[in-house]
């Protein structure tokens, strides 16, 4: 997912993950979604939680930030106190399809 986003190399950030995760043999975390084509699962560093929102809630993604982010983002939530991007999970599950097919 991290390559898929473009976020580069996130291997040293799962080094860490493992160690800290040695009571699971070092497996990691997966998140499994589930979509109208079915579930798929693929590794993440963290989770922080599911956040449901209203439609109205999602801002557009800023010029300057759209051209050096992924194709990936549809908008953007206010947060905690910040902004942060929202995946179109739409498109997500469509690219992680085709790459298990």
């Amino acid at each position: 997912l991290a390559q898929m986003l473009g976020l580069g190399d996130a291997e040293p950030h799962r080094a860490k993950h493992r160690t800290a995760d040695a009571g699971l043999g070092g497996i990691g975390r997966l998140v499994v979604i589930r979509h109208e084509s079915g579930r798929l699962a693929f590794p993440v560093d963290e989770v922080v939680r599911t956040h449901r929102y209203y439609a109205d809630e999602l801002k557009a993604v800023p010029a300057t930030i759209a051209k050096a982010t992924s194709k990936y983002t549809k908008g953007m939530l206010a947060w905690r106190d910040r902004m942060v991007g929202c995946l179109d999970e739409q498109l997500i599950v469509q690219t992680l399809n085709r790459s298990v097919a």
